[in-house]
């Protein structure tokens, strides 16, 4: 029996996660069990034992250990009996209770050894069936012994098809169950294991379309929906399990080939994966409330059964809902709420946490490789006998008396130390670090269903998803990536029929691409699509009142492109589901800037349009130019320094009241930070001041500061409620010498200098002549 399919490489993860959570639940029912003894009138301690017996039953129940499942089921009868009251404890029944705990440990020990073998249980089984059945009913139904573990019974399509009072009191009893705190960690698990499985099964799925022969594709995708309909039916989750059980009877008949495979099903099984999605969702967020599922299971049961499939309620297919696809992590809301819930991002919950909860949720886990761990368990310990030997040398140091061999050593374990720490701190940055993938991964979903919308042919490349980010990094950026593509489909990829007027393919290209440069990543989104006029843009800016005639004149064709940016410019001339809703590219570049980065944009009419984002590979820690400005010391992110440069009484110009410098062929405004910042004592002296220059985007200022102190890597340290607020600055850090000091945001002294700048006509005109 040690070839149990159970041992395949697709189970390893879930067999080792098992066999971990099995072994900690045993460890503690060993001590449970033993404080039963001594004070069986603890209803809670009962409580907690059954919860640990209930929870191996299921689990070994959808792993098929047989053995193990029923042991558990006729030793949970006992305590079911213990908990109800309607079973007298005696000491006498301990014994049987440990002798059958005994057994599920040898049990769980096969499973770690790979080596199944049948163990006699008859006699254990009796016993506990006898504790179970004392003073019982005679006939009680539930006190039959199953000859194998059963799945639960599901309700029937039609009762899940609505929310009755009775399904809405038994989920918030479910919920109140499934949220205690014993179970956070078996929930936990099964939301990290699932949202793995979903990212995987999407793709898959969206491959099934292209290759529907590919038997052994049909294979993956049917072990992943039969996981989660076992792992959701042991944690009660009926729906889930339900749609997943009839997903997979579909699943079934392909792979066994009973059933032609059909294009049009896979807009049925696609929205059956969103529903499932978003049960998975409740799960995350914490709030389960039953959903009208009874259609999906109709129009899967007749696929299944080789039947037309009755047609989907309402004229919207179920491709047409691209928001449905976006709202991370997994989630799929149904296309009458997508719009509310985009809107109202915290609608999910009164008190608006509902996205801080998926948040906690999401960020409370991270898988990391036991490789990693070990790196950085070694490279601790070999810091602490650093700092321990750094420390003997200063104690030798205060009481000898020659001190220059010493101060020779402290030098050379200081050197040590520190490259120790710099190890060690890439090593826990990397513990952080996920694969860009895991985002880019839900995007060929979103083009497939926008090509479907918009009835054009798109093709999605994909490039890099091996590079990693930090996890922070990697859920704040799907948002605006999510934009991005969904603005390539609509405004850039043209209709099939005008791309071949225009002598190109059908399909239109999307390239989705990320690489790292240094301490920070690219990612570029590029189409071959129409590509932006500049003269179309400055008109559109033009009639809302975003520029005026003399600027448009001015204006360059980057600049004119960099319009797109502007809050409330939009070129859509209709509302649909993708554009026209008012969120714009401003909300795109808000949300870059925010986590330190860039974006750009380049077209060429008729060719197509790449957009780039860059941003550092973490937030946490960053290198910075310190600077002095009066007694005060600053740092600026050097990702924004362009160059230093000194300043001269005679190269500072003055047009229009402003100050700006000549470097080489441009002209760039002067900032005085001491002035801007109130630094106190500060006093203004060019001769002796630089200017370190700063850009955003194309756009270039030039911060006045008395000297450079160096460049250092810093730690980022929240500013808290009370200076959060203060313009200009982004956050703090402390020196080694304890001084607390400001990091300056670069972004929003640009953004504050950019309107001060556009607000005079009179500037830019003088700015254009010098």
């Amino acid at each position: 029996m040690s070839e149990h399919p159970i041992f395949s490489e697709e189970m390893r993860e879930i067999v080792e996660s098992f066999i971990v959570e099995t072994r900690e639940i045993f460890e503690d029912l060993e001590h449970d069990l033993l404080q039963l003894e001594k004070t069986p009138d603890d209803r809670q301690l009962v409580d907690k034992i059954f919860r640990a017996v209930h929870t191996v039953k299921g689990t070994s129940g959808f792993l098929s250990l047989e053995q193990l499942s029923l042991l558990a089921h006729h030793f949970e009868d006992v305590l079911n009996r213990l908990r109800k009251g309607t079973l007298a404890f005696e000491p006498a029944m301990m014994d049987v209770l440990f002798e059958a705990f005994d057994l599920m440990k040898q049990l769980l020990h096969q499973v770690e050894e790979r080596n199944l073998q049948p163990i006699p249980l008859e006699d254990i089984l009796r016993k506990l069936k006898a504790l179970a059945d004392e003073e019982a009913a005679a006939g009680s139904a539930d006190k039959t012994t199953p000859t194998a573990p059963q799945e639960p019974s599901a309700p029937t399509p039609a009762q899940s098809a609505s929310a009755d009072p009775q399904e809405a009191a038994a989920l918030e009893a479910l919920a109140e169950t499934l949220f205690s705190e014993e179970m956070r960690e078996i929930v936990e698990s099964f939301i990290v294991e699932t949202r793995e499985i979903f990212e995987d099964l999407e793709h898959d799925l969206l491959q099934l379309e292209k290759t529907p022969d590919d038997r052994q594709l049909v294979d993956k995708i049917f072990r992943a929906v039969h996981t989660v309909k076992g792992t959701s039916g042991f944690l009660s989750l009926e729906q889930l399990s339900l749609l997943a059980h009839h997903f997979e009877d579909v699943l079934n008949r392909l792979r066994k080939g009973t059933l032609a495979f059909e294009p049009a099903m896979m807009d049925v099984l696609f929205e059956a994966f969103d529903l499932m999605k978003q049960l998975l969702h409740q799960v995350e967020t914490r709030k389960l409330q039953p959903l009208p599922i009874g259609a999906v299971i109709e129009r899967l049961q007749a696929i299944a059964e080789g039947k037309p499939a009755p047609a989907r309620s309402g004229s919207t297919p179920a491709a047409a809902t691209p928001e449905a696809r976006t709202t991370p992590p997994a989630t799929a809301p149904s296309s009458e709420t997508a719009d509310a819930s985009r809107s109202t991002p915290a609608a999910s919950t009164p008190s608006g946490n509902g996205q801080a909860a998926r948040r906690d949720q999401s960020t409370e886990t991270i898988r990391v490789e036991v490789r990693r761990l070990d790196n950085l368990m070694d490279l601790v310990g070999e810091l602490v006998l650093g700092r321990n030997r750094l420390l003997q040398l200063l104690s030798e140091l205060s009481t000898d008396g020659d001190n220059a061999e010493l101060l020779r050593e402290l030098a050379d374990t200081t050197t040590q130390i520190d490259f120790i720490t710099t190890e060690l701190q890439s090593a826990v940055m990397h513990t952080r670090m996920v694969q860009i993938g895991r985002v880019f991964n839900k995007f060929p979903r979103l083009v497939r269903d926008l090509a479907r919308e918009f009835n054009k042919q798109i093709e999605l490349i994909i490039e890099g998803e091996e590079t990693e980010l930090d996890k922070s990094l990697i859920e704040e950026i799907s948002d605006p990536l999510v934009h991005l593509i969904r603005n390539a489909a609509d405004h850039g990829i043209e209709d099939p029929e005008t791309r071949r007027a225009r002598g190109k393919s059908p399909t239109g290209r999307i390239r989705l691409a990320a690489s790292q440069e240094g301490n920070h990543i690219v990612i570029e989104i590029e189409d071959d699509g129409a590509g932006i006029d500049p003269e179309k843009i400055k008109a559109k800016a033009l009639e809302k009142g975003l520029i005026t005639e003399k600027e448009a004149t001015e204006m360059s064709d980057r600049e004119a492109l960099e319009l797109i940016f502007r809050a409330g410019f939009s070129t859509a001339q209709r509302v649909s589901k993708v554009s026209g809703r008012g969120v714009g590219m401003d909300v795109v570049k808000t949300n870059i800037t925010k986590l330190n980065g860039t974006i750009s944009v380049h077209s060429v009419p008729g060719q197509g349009t790449r957009f780039t984002l860059k941003l550092p590979l973490t937030l946490a820690i960053i290198q910075s130019l310190l600077v002095r400005v009066g007694e005060e010391a600053f740092a600026i992110p050097l990702h924004s320094v362009i160059e230093v440069v000194g300043l001269e009484s005679d190269t500072v110009y003055t047009i229009k009241g402003r100050e700006v410098i000549r470097l080489r062929d441009t002209v760039i405004p002067l900032l005085r930070v001491g002035e801007m910042l109130q630094v106190p004592g500060w006093t203004y002296h060019p001769e002796r001041a630089y200017a370190v220059i700063v850009g955003i985007a194309h756009h270039r200022l030039g911060l006045i500061v008395d000297d450079l102190i160096g460049q250092k890597e810093i730690v980022i340290k929240p500013l808290g409620n009370y200076l959060k607020k203060v313009p200009g600055v982004a956050g703090s850090t402390i020196l080694g010498d304890g001084r607390v000091i400001m990091i300056l945001d670069v972004g929003e002294l640009v953004r504050m200098e950019t309107q001060r700048l556009r607000g005079s006509e009179a500037f830019q005109a003088a700015l254009v002549t010098a």
